[in-house]
């Protein structure tokens, strides 16, 4: 027990290390995955620009739509990876944080405010918002998602098959870093070539 626990500390390390340098870089994403008994966690990380084409907050009624999509989307984790069968993996709840989608999510909310402040700001503040919304707008936001399932034979387990190449075609290449019992391991990904394995 002591060294399941040693070895995972070492495994939880490994993938901090990794992903402490993770740059924002257009066409690229991260997957972060750790194997812990019979838990499996991934962690994906992309600029939004990379699912969405965008990377601010909806406007139109074309740009909400797609981020509702995606949101459902990432809902579906079956549908973003393959495991292997034999390891009779079953996918839990969906973690997703991004400024952009949970301001789609509580949009309404945000409008009403909106509108009450309107109503009593001065031109000074006007012009202030102004800049900071335009300051906004060219924030580089990232779409950070946690998935987690749970494999009754997680032994079995030997690699993931990355379907995000076809869900998301502005996805170029996709590094990914896996730690767990058998060790570490890092490789990069793309359309051609998208399992990983370990």
């Amino acid at each position: 027990m002591r060294k399941t626990v040693f070895l995972c500390g070492i495994a939880f390390a490994f993938i901090g290390v990794v992903h402490a340098a993770l740059p924002h870089v257009h066409g690229e994403a991260h997957l972060e995955i750790t194997l812990e008994d019979k838990r499996l966690v991934m962690t994906l990380e992309a600029p939004l620009e990379v699912a969405l084409g965008f990377e601010r907050a909806p406007d139109t009624a074309e740009e909400k739509q797609k981020a509702a999509a995606l949101t459902e989307q990432l809902r579906h984790p079956e549908q973003l990876f393959a495991l292997d069968p034999a390891a009779q993996c079953v996918f839990a709840e969906t973690g997703i944080e991004s400024p952009v989608l949970a301001a789609k999510r509580a949009g309404h909310v945000h409008e009403e405010h909106a509108h009450e402040a309107r109503a009593h700001r001065n031109p000074h503040e006007d012009h202030e918002h102004a800049g900071h919304a335009h300051q906004a707008e060219e924030t580089h936001h990232d779409l950070r998602a946690h998935f987690q399932a749970t494999c009754q034979k997680p032994e079995v387990l030997h690699g993931v098959d990355i379907m995000l190449f076809k869900v998301f075609p502005r996805l170029s290449r996709l590094h990914a870093v896996f730690a767990g019992p058998k060790g570490q391991r890092a490789g990069e990904l793309d359309a051609r070539h998208p399992r990983f394995s370990w």
